[in-house]
């Protein structure tokens, strides 16, 4: 009876894990495309967790925060799964996601003057940029996600999220010229005034789009302290 080679039964299991990974991985990326809705089906198609939504499939850091825990839970190994879905069942019955506040405004004007590298005339890129005016204001709190459960065991965990709301209107020009790019220290300056009415600084673009940042999502073993 001849005997079985080992290295074809490493070099399998090395396959296998390796297919394994590939497949969590495209279904990670999958995941991001998914509605809140889509994301708190899964969570409870995956561990058992019932996922309440009090807010809407517009709702970003919420989005943001199902996923990361779609996700890590999906990393898990089986046996950390299966004692994170016990734990958390013996302790609460759902979670309740509220919807995202707002806990900071950012608002005002900020101006940039950026120094174009242009090989030709169509085709420039920006190698240096700086502020030349910065006229915002800030007011409100860290945006921070909270926990809170709403009774003793068997009650509800209510997970809220935070949202800086960025409402700056911000304003770029641009020069192919470096020596004048040094000499703006402000749009107060002559160097920029100057070269404003000459035609050697130029207006580029503004942005006055709706922009902000989410507090930071929970980590899945948060769920169950």
């Amino acid at each position: 009876m001849s005997m079985k080679n080992p290295v074809v039964y490493i070099r399998l299991s090395v396959l296998v894990a390796f297919i394994a990974l590939f497949s969590r991985c495209d279904y990670s990326k999958r995941l991001a495309d998914y509605t809140n809705q889509e994301l708190a089906a899964e969570i409870k198609k995956n561990t058992g967790i019932t996922v309440v939504l009090q807010t809407g499939n517009d709702d970003l850091c919420v989005h943001h925060q199902l996923l990361s825990l779609a996700q890590e839970y999906m990393y898990l190994t089986a046996k950390a799964q299966r004692e994170f879905s016990d734990t958390f069942k013996s302790k609460y019955r759902q979670v309740i996601v509220e919807p995202t506040q707002t806990a900071q405004h950012q608002t005002g004007e900020l101006v940039w003057l950026e120094l174009l590298q242009c090989d030709t005339p169509s085709t420039c890129a920006v190698s240096f940029s700086k502020v030349i005016k910065d006229a915002t204001s800030l007011t409100g709190l860290d945006p921070m996600t909270s926990l809170l459960p709403d009774g003793g065991n068997g009650s509800s965990l209510h997970l809220t999220l935070e949202w800086l709301s960025d409402e700056r209107t911000i304003r770029f020009y641009d020069t192919q010229d470096g020596i004048l790019y040094d000499a703006v220290s402000s749009v107060d300056s002559t160097s920029f005034t100057t070269g404003i009415s000459q035609g050697t600084i130029a207006f580029s673009r503004e942005d006055s789009s709706a922009r902000g940042a989410c507090s930071e999502p929970l980590p899945l073993q948060t769920l169950v302290l």
